[in-house]
C-alpha cells in the first residue's frame, strides 16, 4: 500500500509526465508567439511552496504569468489555463493600435483612449519615410521632414535623447511592419513631452479628431501627410497636406462644419492660389484665414 501511495506521489510531483511540454497561445496578431512562450518557460524553473518546480503542471503558477505578461503588454483579455497532463493555455486579444505619436525623436503607438501601447523600432520610422532630429539641449526645437516621393531612397537618421548612448537594444510592447501601420495617421507632438510607456498621453477626444480629419480630408481631395499638435492637451490640431500647405483645426468645434469652411474658402476665394497657399486657419468660427507664402 505504501509503495502504490509512494509511486502515486512520485507521479504526480516529480516525473515527467505532468511536466508541461506545449504551450499553446491563441490569439496574438502582433505579438510574437516566441515572445509569450519564452515569458511562461522563464516561469517552470521558478520554485512553488519552497520544494516544487513550476515546470509540472499542477504547481504552475498561472496568476504570476498573468502579472508578467501584463507588465510588458497591454491587453484587452488575458486567459490562462491548464490542460491535464502537460499542456499550457494562453489565450489573448490585443488593444487595437490608432495612431502613430512622435515625440523627443521617438515613435509610440497609442490607442483610441490615447494610451500609450508600444514604442516602434527605428526601422518602422525608416519604412514610414520619417526623418527627425532632437536635440536635448534644445527641447524645444525640433525639426521633422516627411519623405513623399515614391521614387526618392528612405535615408532616415533617429537620434536618440541623449545622442551619446547607443540604442535601445529592445522597444518596450509589441512590434508592428510597415502594412500595419502605413494608413494610421501620423501625430508630431511640438511640445516634445515625455512619453510614459502604458501611461494616457492624449485625450480620446483628441484621438478621435485627428482620425476623422484623416479619413474626411482625402475625400475632398486633400492628402494629408501629418499632424501636429502644440501639446498633448491641447485642443488645436495642424494638419500638414502633401502639397506643402497646413490647415490649423480646433478639436472643440465641430469638425463638419469647419471642412464646409475650408471647402467654400479653396473655391471662392483662394482658387488658383492654391499653389501659393502657406496655410487655411479654421479656429475662429466663422472667421476664416489664410495666408499665402
Amino acid at each position: 500500500m505504501l509503495a502504490v501511495i509512494g509511486s502515486g506521489f512520485y507521479t504526480i510531483f516529480y516525473s515527467d509526465y505532468f511536466k508541461i511540454k506545449n504551450i499553446e497561445i491563441n490569439g496574438n496578431q502582433n505579438i510574437k508567439t516566441g515572445d509569450i512562450q519564452k515569458i511562461a518557460e522563464s516561469q517552470f524553473k521558478d520554485s512553488r511552496f519552497l520544494i516544487f518546480k513550476q515546470g509540472n503542471i499542477f504547481f504552475f503558477n498561472k496568476d504570476s504569468l498573468q502579472k508578467k505578461i501584463t507588465a510588458k503588454y497591454i491587453l484587452d483579455k488575458l486567459i490562462v489555463s491548464k490542460k491535464v497532463p502537460h499542456t499550457l493555455k494562453i489565450e489573448l486579444q490585443e488593444k487595437t493600435f490608432f495612431v502613430v505619436w512622435v515625440s523627443r525623436g521617438r515613435l509610440y503607438l497609442l490607442d483610441l483612449n490615447g494610451i500609450v501601447l508600444s514604442e516602434a523600432s527605428q526601422e518602422l520610422a525608416k519604412s514610414l519615410g520619417i526623418k527627425m532630429e532632437y536635440s536635448k539641449e534644445s527641447e524645444k526645437e525640433e525639426k521633422y521632414t516627411n519623405i513623399e516621393s515614391k521614387n526618392a531612397n528612405i535615408d532616415a537618421n533617429i537620434t536618440n535623447i541623449n545622442a551619446n548612448k547607443e540604442p535601445l537594444e529592445e522597444v518596450w510592447g509589441p512590434q508592428l511592419g510597415i502594412e500595419e501601420v502605413k494608413n494610421l495617421p501620423i501625430i508630431y507632438d511640438e511640445s516634445n513631452k515625455e512619453v510614459v510607456l502604458k501611461e494616457k498621453m492624449a485625450s480620446q477626444e483628441l484621438i478621435i479628431f485627428i482620425i476623422e480629419l484623416a479619413e474626411k480630408l482625402p475625400l475632398i481631395d486633400i492628402e494629408i501627410v501629418s499632424f501636429r499638435v502644440f501639446g498633448p492637451q491641447d485642443i488645436q490640431v495642424k494638419a500638414v497636406t502633401k502639397e506643402g500647405w497646413e490647415i490649423y483645426f480646433l478639436s472643440t468645434l465641430n469638425l463638419d462644419e469647419q471642412i464646409k469652411r475650408l471647402i467654400s474658402i479653396l473655391e471662392k476665394e483662394i482658387q488658383e492660389k492654391r499653389n501659393n497657399l502657406e496655410y487655411v486657419d479654421l479656429r475662429f468660427g466663422s472667421q476664416v484665414y489664410y495666408k499665402e507664402k
